[in-house]
């Protein structure tokens, strides 16, 4: 069995949000969010998710809901 034992240790952790992160804060999109990805907000990136709706690559977002470690984001339209 040792053969196949995960021998590595996972040191990943939760979004901490140190920064002062609001409702209303506006970022841009890193990744494709399809529901979850990467975004830029107040210079920080962080992992969000939309609350269903896909959206593209650099595009503009803004935060609707903090809860625990999830950061609620949608799509700005202009």
């Amino acid at each position: 069995w040792n053969k196949m034992m995960l021998k590595d240790e996972i040191v990943s952790k939760v979004n901490t949000i140190d920064d002062p992160l609001e409702v209303g804060d506006k970022g841009v999109s890193v990744s494709r969010l399809a529901p979850m990805g990467k975004a830029r907000i107040n210079d920080n990136l962080f992992e969000v998710s939309t609350l269903g709706a896909f959206v593209d690559p650099n595009t503009p977002i803004e935060v609707i809901s903090i809860e625990d470690n999830k950061i609620y984001v949608k799509q700005i339209i202009n």
